[in-house]
């Protein structure tokens, strides 16, 4: 990375996330942790803000992006930057939750919350599709929620297993009753 950046070769707008992290890791220049930060930033502050509310989101989102910029060297390329970044927000959020005692099976499977859940959401009217997706998602069991959200961000089965430290299957069953929990939250808006 070093002789193509010298060569100015190295294209830092167009590279993906690993050459920039790898090229970070090397150098420590500042511009392409910004690069990186630029490409990434949006996408984790979603993730963490789909497992708990805005302004831990923001702090969690904060600590990760510090860890990241003072101790590069911790990078495992051997899932891809995106998810080794946000399995390291993931474990900040985690122990951000126990220090406030909020970890209370938060990450376990609930089976039957789906089903609690279920009627407390149906009593409820909403105006638009968007809205009823929102409280759909916003009162699905966390690991379900976690495990869909991982998806829609285009992370295969075996990199949310290991965002998540649960086997394979696992996440497949999650991303299942999570969809299965939205078909019925949002079947009156199918067409």
């Amino acid at each position: 990375m070093k002789l193509l950046q010298t060569l100015n070769i190295f294209d830092a707008k167009n590279a993906s996330p690993e050459a920039l992290m790898a090229e970070y890791v090397i150098g420590q220049n500042k511009r392409v942790f910004n690069q990186l930060y630029d490409k990434l930033a949006d996408d984790l502050f979603h993730y963490l803000v789909s497992l708990s509310d805005h302004q831990l989101a923001s702090d969690i989102a904060q600590k990760t992006w510090l860890k990241v910029y003072e101790k590069p060297q911790r990078y495992q390329a051997s899932a891809g930057f995106k998810a080794w970044l946000f399995r390291v927000g993931r474990n900040a959020l985690i122990d951000e939750f126990r220090k406030q005692n909020r970890l209370v099976s938060v990450f376990e499977d609930d089976n039957f919350a789906a089903d609690r859940l279920a009627s407390e959401i149906s009593t409820l009217e909403y105006e638009d599709m968007h809205q009823a997706f929102d409280a759909a998602l916003a009162n699905m069991p966390i690991a379900q929620r976690e495990a869909f959200c991982l998806q829609q961000e285009c992370f295969s089965l075996d990199q949310i297993a290991e965002i998540t430290h649960c086997p394979k299957e696992t996440v497949k069953t999650r991303i299942r009753y999570a969809r299965e929990l939205l078909k019925r939250k949002l079947e009156k808006y199918h067409e």
